[in-house]
């Protein structure tokens, strides 16, 4: 009885830990909850639009994160995390607005971590158009970057990358960064999956 009481307690020490471990929120149920950066809630912004006069609270049935293209900086959303396994799947669903339209100029594309603030790792640039996933460890300045090639329209589409070299244990960073442009970007889901 006294090993069973000893490992439960054990077990239960376990369970905040984990909890840390994993991705929070990844359907945006919660609004913003648990990410940072530029986006804002879908469900309030609908909201907001349709009666910003009204106070209204947001509706679970508009999940998401919205993302407002900038004209001159790069746009971004972040989680924190740490993961278990040194490898796995990154899933990112999104759809882009009607009017959205990504920079064409190659200089906002040239040097990429500098354009968004990130000055202390090494400098990489993408083809004009597409967007990257990010995945930062600070403690070593270490980047691992992800170059996605979106499907021109409105439709939702599906990101699936293996991601590989995470460091088990070690606090990470998610970062989803999009280009200079115009329109929007709705973040409908962000998954990983580690193995």
């Amino acid at each position: 009885m006294k090993h069973l009481a000893l490992a439960l307690l054990f077990f239960t020490t376990l369970l905040p830990i984990r909890a840390d471990e994993e991705l929070k929120n990844t359907d945006f149920a919660d609004g913003r909850s648990h990410w940072e950066g530029d986006g804002e809630s879908l469900a309030a912004a609908v909201d907001a639009a349709a009666a910003p006069s009204l106070g209204a609270t947001p509706s679970s049935a508009q999940a998401g994160l919205l993302l407002k293209l900038s004209r001159r900086d790069w746009t971004r959303v972040t989680q924190n995390f740490r993961p278990l396994h040194s490898e796995g799947i990154l899933t990112v669903t999104y759809k882009f607005s009607d009017d959205l339209v990504f920079s064409k100029d190659i200089a906002d594309y040239t040097g990429v971590p500098a354009l968004m603030g990130f000055t202390s790792y090494r400098p990489f640039n993408i083809k004009p158009g597409n967007w990257i996933a990010l995945f930062i460890e600070s403690a070593t300045s270490e980047m691992e970057y992800y170059n996605i090639t979106p499907k021109p329209g409105p439709d939702a589409q599906t990101y699936k990358g293996n991601i590989h070299d995470l460091v088990p244990r070690v606090d990470k960073t998610l970062c989803l960064a999009f280009p200079p442009g115009t329109g929007s970007i709705t973040i409908i889901h962000v998954g990983l999956d580690t193995h």
